[in-house]
């Protein structure tokens, strides 16, 4: 027995798209190399289910968290840490 984690963006429509583990960890760290481009500047509604696995076979669902995270615009990191100097 073990658990697992799957994420998913709830889109417009209400069809889910599938975020890996490690892209959601970036995403939620800040990190200035990963976005969601599609996304960027907004705020998404996302779902976090934990779910039991046997022979790493999901066979409950365990917990469900429902939550928005806010997408940084694009190149918001780049631009306010790496501006180019006027007189170049």
């Amino acid at each position: 027995m073990g658990l697992g984690t799957r994420i998913f963006i709830v889109k417009e429509d209400d069809s889910l798209q599938h975020l890996s583990q490690k892209r959601y960890n970036r995403l939620i760290k800040g990190h200035p190399d990963e976005g969601l481009v599609k996304y960027a500047g907004k705020r998404i509604h996302y779902v976090l289910i934990v779910i039991e696995m046997i022979n790493r076979k999901p066979i409950e669902i365990i917990m469900t968290e429902y939550s928005f995270l806010k997408i940084q615009p694009l190149n918001s990191f780049l631009n306010s840490c790496h501006k180019i100097p006027e007189n170049l």
